[in-house]
């Protein structure tokens, strides 16, 4: 769109000053063949525009994308492979009353946090920081924010709310969980009545398929960021494999229960991800597949 705009405006600009220049007694014929080629041009970037839209907004286009998308989501927030060395029960932050940091400003949904920001403000002033809410929460003014431990850390609050951004509504910069969402908000609107399209639906099921497997490898586990002595710095919540799970599965579940192409590639998707995940992340979709058959 930014390079189609751009020409756009380019061509009205030159043919504007091409006119313009047409009455003038020092008429300039490289002019007028550099607007003409500025408007052909303009003519051809406008069919290769309606060309990419028309392909770009088709379902299966715009799942790949969200798919995509929350790979990258997943690679921010869960680092590491699944594994023995890398259990889901993480380690907590220390017991005890922290001093609590509460929102200054407007009401808002909790966007992303500047990581790397944080660890220095903790590591500089020798405390430990637990981001309250999850990415994608609203949060609203005087909001619980942040803990420090200890609470006599030389870290001020307007320091927290500065690493900390907020919007009117949800990205997928540090939140898995919303390319989740839209993936099931497209594939339950596709199973309503009005549409009945079970087709896009299952679409929608085979980029969530893709989605929780790749994040069945993953170390889904509360984020710790310890800075370059090992020492911990950093902790803030993210979503459980079972929170995934649900969040991928239920409501497609219900909407799609009299529709046998759903059910169908359902019950398959849960038969591959049974066999092929780790044993420790089957027992959440072994339960969903015996409520499902």
């Amino acid at each position: 769109m930014k390079v189609c705009t751009s020409t756009f405006v380019f061509a009205f600009g030159l043919s504007t000053i091409a006119l313009g220049n047409v009455s003038s007694p020092a008429k300039s014929n490289l002019l007028l063949l550099s607007a003409v080629i500025a408007n052909m041009a303009s003519i051809v970037v406008f069919f290769w525009f309606v060309e990419g839209v028309g392909t770009g907004l088709r379902p299966v286009a715009v799942l790949q994308y969200l798919f995509d998308e929350g790979k990258k989501a997943m690679d921010a927030v869960y680092e590491g492979a699944f594994g023995p060395a890398t259990p889901s029960s993480g380690q907590l932050p220390p017991k005890g009353e922290g001093r609590v940091v509460r929102r200054r400003g407007a009401s808002g949904t909790f966007l992303a946090f500047g990581q790397r920001h944080l660890v220095a403000a903790a590591a500089a002033a020798d405390c430990l920081i637990e981001i309250v809410p999850q990415v994608g929460d609203f949060v609203s003014v005087d909001d619980p924010l942040a803990r420090i431990y200890p609470a006599s850390a030389d870290i001020s609050d307007s320091q927290i709310n500065g690493m900390m951004a907020f919007g009117p509504e949800r990205t997928m910069e540090q939140d898995p969980m919303f390319a989740f969402r839209i993936m099931v908000d497209i594939g339950a609107r596709a199973l309503s009545p009005a549409i009945n399209d079970p087709t896009t639906a299952v679409l929608a099921i085979d980029q969530i398929h893709r989605l929780l497997r790749y994040a069945g490898f993953k170390n889904i586990d509360t984020g710790r960021v310890s800075d370059r002595a090992g020492k911990l710095r950093l902790v803030f919540p993210t979503p459980a494999w079972e929170d995934i799970v649900d969040l991928a599965l239920t409501e497609l579940r219900l909407y799609g229960a009299t529709s046998i192409q759903v059910a169908r590639r359902m019950k398959a998707m849960l038969e591959h991800l049974i066999d092929r995940l780790p044993a420790e992340r089957t027992s959440t979709l072994r339960q969903i597949g015996r409520a499902h058959v």
